[in-house]
Parts: C-alpha cells; structure tokens; sequence
C-alpha cells in the first residue's frame, strides 16, 4: 500500500493502539511534531486520505467524535466506554 510518511506514522500509531483511542492531541504532537490548534484540519484530511487508500478496509480507522481516533482491533475486547458508540464491525 503506497503510504505518505504522515499516513505511514498515524496509521503506525494507530496499530500500536490497536483497540483503543488515540486523542487528537496525540497524534498531531507526535506525528506532525506541533502544538495541537482545534482549528488545524490536517488529521482530519491525512484519515480521510488514509481510509480511501485502505479502500474495502477503511472502516477500521475510526473517529471517536471529541476523542480522537483508532484502528479497530477483533482481539482487543470492546469493553470501552466509546464502543459503544462505535458504527458496528463489518463481518
């Protein structure tokens, strides 16, 4: 999957949460290296990028509306509090 360095590092920090959210703040600290700004819409852009390349398997990036995001995990337990919110998994 031909990835951009940005998508590469979310999508690695997703996976190494695996299962559980990752706050907004996060990622944009550790993967753009800057202060988080509400009005910065670059995460929300490099999500969007990445679930069109993960075509048929993008609905395993999730956004937690005022969390952050996550890769969805099937070992992982869904005994989070955002799960429930969470759109179900595709069998």
């Amino acid at each position: 999957l031909p990835l951009t360095t940005v998508e590469y590092e979310i999508l690695s920090r997703l996976a190494e949460a695996a299962g559980s959210i990752v706050a907004r703040e996060q990622l944009i600290a550790e993967v753009f290296e800057r202060q988080f700004n509400p009005e910065d819409r670059s995460l929300d852009v490099h999500i969007h990028r990445l679930r069109k390349k993960l075509g048929p398997h993008g609905w395993l990036l999730v956004t937690v509306r005022g969390s952050g995001h996550m890769l969805r995990s099937f070992a992982a337990p869904a005994n989070t509090e955002a799960a429930a919110d969470l759109p179900p998994a595709h069998a």
